[in-house]
C-alpha cells in the first residue's frame, strides 16, 4: 500500500489487490451511491465519506483517491472486503461447472461483496423492490440530496409518505418509515439481529413491514455479511432453474452469497 499526493494537493493511496475490477463491484446490484465518472473513475460515498476509484490500466493497481492510508485502515479495507481471500474462494467455487464456465468467460471475476451499513442496506433494498438500479439510484440520491446525506432513522422516522413525494417511490415510503421507526424504538435491533444466526436473523427482519424473503437476504449479504445468504430475484431465480433443477453443488453451497453475485452478473450480462 502507498500513499501519494497528486498534483492538486489530494492525498490518494494505490494498491495492489487481485480480483478488483471497480465496474464489477459497483455495477453488480450491491450499492447504488457510486457513480461512474468518464472513462476510468467510480465516485460515491460510504460511511459519511467521498472517495474515488479507479484501476489504473497500466500497473494494474487500485487507486483510492481522497483518502489517506490512515483512512483505508480505519475505513475501507473492511468496507471493500480487502482481507478476503477471493482467490481462495474462486478456486473452490471452479469445482462448479457452471460457476467455472462464468469465470473462464470472465464474468465477475473481480466482484467484491461491500460491507456496507445495516439501516442503509435496509432502505436501499426496500427501494429496490420491482424496480431497476437506475430507478433505485435515482430514488436514493433524491432522498440524499433532500436530508443532505443519506437518511438517518431519526430523520425518516420523523416525516410522513407525503413528504418523500419528491423522490418518487410511491408505496416504499410508507416501508421505510416503518422501518425507521422500528429500528428507534430498539437502539439494539440492528446489532441483535446481525450477531444472530442467518436463519433466525432472517426470521427478525422479514417482521420489518416491505422486507420479504429476496431484500431480507440482500440486507444480510450487503449489510450484515453473512455470505450464508442467497437473494433471490428475477435473475437468479432463472439461473438456479436453468442450471440447477435438481440443486445446487456443495462448493456453491460453501460460498453461497458470493456465488449469487457471480451467477447475477453472469446471466444478467448475457451468459448462455
Amino acid at each position: 500500500m502507498k500513499e501519494f499526493i497528486k498534483d492538486s494537493g489530494e492525498t490518494c493511496v494505490k494498491l495492489n489487490i487481485d480480483h478488483f475490477i471497480p465496474s464489477e463491484i459497483f455495477e453488480c446490484g450491491q450499492c447504488f451511491r457510486f457513480d461512474k465518472i468518464g472513462d476510468e473513475y467510480y465516485e460515491g460515498v460510504a460511511r459519511g465519506r467521498y472517495i474515488r476509484v479507479k484501476k489504473d490500466k497500466g500497473s494494474g493497481e487500485i487507486i483510492f483517491e481522497n483518502t489517506t492510508i490512515q483512512d483505508m485502515d480505519a475505513v475501507w479495507t473492511e468496507y471493500f472486503d480487502l482481507k478476503r481471500d477471493y482467490g481462495e474462494i474462486i478456486n473452490e467455487l471452479r469445482g462448479d461447472k457452471i460457476i467455472r464456465q462464468t469465470l473462464d468467460a470472465g464474468f465477475g471475476r473481480g466482484i467484491r461483496i461491500l460491507r456496507q451499513e445495516p439501516f442503509e442496506t435496509i432502505v436501499s433494498f426496500i427501494i429496490s423492490q420491482n424496480n431497476n438500479i437506475p430507478r433505485i439510484t435515482k430514488i436514493i440520491a433524491a432522498l440524499c440530496g433532500y436530508f443532505g446525506g443519506f437518511p438517518s432513522p431519526v430523520q425518516l422516522a420523523a416525516t410522513a409518505p407525503d413528504d418523500l413525494g419528491f423522490a418518487r417511490m410511491g408505496y416504499r415510503a410508507d416501508y421505510l418509515i416503518s422501518a425507521a421507526r422500528r429500528v428507534l424504538d430498539d437502539e439494539n435491533f440492528l446489532r441483535g439481529v446481525r450477531l444472530l444466526p442467518v436463519d433466525e436473523a432472517r426470521a427478525e427482519l422479514m417482521k420489518l413491514r416491505g422486507v420479504g424473503a429476496k431484500v431480507c437476504d440482500c440486507v444480510l449479504l450487503f449489510g450484515m455479511y453473512k455470505l450464508e445468504a442467497f437473494p433471490t430475484d428475477t435473475w437468479v431465480k432463472k439461473a438456479v432453474a436453468k442450471y440447477y433443477p435438481d440443486g445446487v453443488p456443495d462448493c456453491v453451497k460453501k460460498h453461497p452469497g458470493i456465488a449469487q453475485q457471480y451467477l447475477f452478473h453472469y446471466i444478467r450480462n448475457g451468459g448462455e
